[in-house]
């Protein structure tokens, strides 16, 4: 689904994904082909930049069976990585679908426009659990969330899964890619370890 293996980060357990919030964060600046040069401190703190960050969220039932409460530890770490960032019209825009027997966009790039309520946005998701649909979310990511990008910005998508897809990913992912879409995938559990 990424575009190469340095694209990919694996944590063998939900509670793993605090320790790739940095790496990851270094990998959404690179992907986009953002130079540290071009990244500018902000007083509050997060990183001044233009980059469309989309969060692809897997809500399937496997990530809360392997352990209760597993999908807050997802939303989380969506909410520990847009702090990174500073979220405004201007700079960093944030929007993200969850995806399970169907997608859902739970808000787009132009909905939230500051930290605080791109937090309050995240913390309203519901978990859906059902099955693995991740083909269909990468789709609706194409047509609903970077149908309207800012010309010149670099587009991320930050695809957070524990599994396998039920449907196909490898057409609705490559359309992402030929639209300038960078797709980052964050792989979760034993399973996609063992996979990988």
């Amino acid at each position: 689904m990424a575009f190469s293996s340095s694209y990919v980060l694996t944590a063998a357990s939900f509670n793993g994904l605090a320790g790739i919030s940095g790496s990851l964060s270094t990998l959404v600046t690179q992907a986009g082909g953002i130079s540290s040069s071009g990244i500018i401190p902000a007083a509050g703190g997060g990183c001044k930049t233009q980059v469309d960050l989309g969060f692809l969220i897997d809500g399937s039932g496997s990530i809360n069976y392997y352990g209760a409460g597993n999908f807050q530890k997802c939303l989380e770490f969506v909410k520990s990585l847009t702090k990174a960032f500073v979220i405004s019209p201007t700079d960093t825009r944030v929007g993200a679908i969850v995806f399970s027997y169907r997608s859902e966009l739970q808000f787009d790039f132009k909905q939230f426009t500051t930290q605080p309520d791109v937090t309050a946005a995240i913390d309203l998701i519901k978990y859906p659990g059902y099955s693995t649909y991740a083909g269909k979310g990468l789709k609706m990511a194409s047509e609903k969330l970077f149908n309207d990008v800012r010309k010149g910005v670099p587009r991320v998508l930050v695809v957070i899964t524990d599994g396998w897809s039920s449907d196909d990913v490898a057409k609705p992912s490559e359309e992402l890619k030929m639209s300038g879409v960078i797709i980052l995938s964050v792989g979760l559990g034993h399973t996609i370890i063992k996979h990988s």
